[in-house]
């Protein structure tokens, strides 16, 4: 559930949100770990890589050019090795 409220992890939504052009992201994890954060297509196949890699604990913010994706909805996808967190995007 996305809605749910764990210390230990966080997604929040992207802003802005719809986007044209940039996206600014952002999440928190409590300690080092692996992550993944992708934007997927409606269909769950994976469309863009935001980010990969080990990343320390704390919060973290990415921006990142989105010009290039074709406009629709889309799911984002922050991934850890214990749990995921997803949510909604709408390119414009």
């Amino acid at each position: 559930d996305n809605h749910f409220t764990d210390q230990r992890f966080r997604l929040d939504p992207c802003f802005p949100n719809p986007v044209q052009n940039v996206a600014n992201f952002s999440f928190f994890i409590n300690g080092e770990q692996n992550i993944s954060l992708k934007i997927l297509d409606t269909k769950g196949r994976e469309v863009m890589k935001i980010a990969e890699g080990r990343y320390g604990g704390g919060e973290h913010f990415i921006s990142i050019d989105l010009s290039k994706l074709n406009p629709g909805s889309y799911i984002y996808i922050l991934e850890t090795p214990i749990v995921n967190r997803t949510k909604k995007l709408v390119k414009l």
